[in-house]
């Protein structure tokens, strides 16, 4: 679901006005490099920090 919600922010139509080419380099550059870099570090914290095993093992307490 994470990667879905990424694939469609960064493949969106961008239907904002820009007046200048200073804002189109702004809108691309978050939507090409600071977006994906965003999702990425929520996918891992939620899927492969040290608090994530922790909280997922199997067989164990999610107690530290």
């Amino acid at each position: 679901m994470l990667l879905g919600i990424a694939l469609y922010s960064v493949l969106k139509p961008d239907k904002a006005p820009v007046t200048g080419e200073a804002g189109r380099e702004a809108s691309t550059i978050g939507c090409f490099i600071f977006l994906p870099l965003l999702m990425a570090w929520w996918i891992w914290a939620f899927g492969f920090s040290a608090k994530a095993k922790r909280c997922f093992r199997i067989g164990g307490s999610a107690a530290p």
